[in-house]
């Protein structure tokens, strides 16, 4: 099985359902995600719903996951050459501070990427990777903002409205109240 410290071994081939990380419990967690993700997030609903027939949804999904892939080994890449940079030279984890104490960058594995970019990267680029870095979350949060905006006016507040006979008419009060959504969220 998986051990720590084995950064090459990815999967443990055996089809025992107790033993963590196994070909069998990755394909089923996997199927269970990828039927969450392409079924109830907004960002792949959105996709499908653009297409002009199943057969193109279903093509627009598999390219996506496709697409993902050079991103997702691009990550799996750094996190190896960090690794071995870290577990070859445990010196370049630590600094000591005023005090004179020695202590360790890294109290959790994701603060080994920006303290690298902090103390090894030349300044115009570690500029253009934190930018890279804020960039991504912004981008992110910004999705999922207007994914919950557009689904609770779309879901809610426009079908209480027409309830109520208060309905809004036209799409820019809807677009109105789709903006006044995104802000209070």
């Amino acid at each position: 099985g998986w051990s720590s410290g084995s950064k090459v071994k990815m999967f443990d081939p055996s089809l025992r359902m107790d033993l963590p990380y196994t070909i069998l419990g990755g394909a089923i967690g996997v199927a269970f995600f990828k039927i969450a993700q392409f079924s109830t997030d907004h960002d792949f609903v959105q996709r499908q719903l653009a297409c002009k027939d199943v057969r193109q949804a279903g093509r627009s999904l598999i390219q996506s996951q496709l697409l993902a892939m050079p991103i997702v080994l691009t990550f799996l890449f750094i996190g190896s050459l960090l690794f071995v940079k870290y577990v070859n030279d445990p010196s370049a984890a630590s600094f000591v501070d005023r005090a004179g104490n020695v202590s360790s960058f890294f109290t959790d594995a994701r603060d080994i990427f920006p303290q690298y970019i902090k103390n090894h990267i030349p300044t115009g680029i570690r500029g253009l990777m934190i930018v890279g870095v804020l960039a991504a979350a912004l981008s992110s949060f910004n999705s999922a903002i207007n994914a919950m905006a557009s689904s609770f006016v779309s879901d809610l507040y426009l079908p209480i409205r027409k309830e109520r006979g208060k309905e809004i008419e036209g799409s820019s009060g809807q677009l109105s109240s789709s903006r006044r959504m995104v802000a209070l969220m």
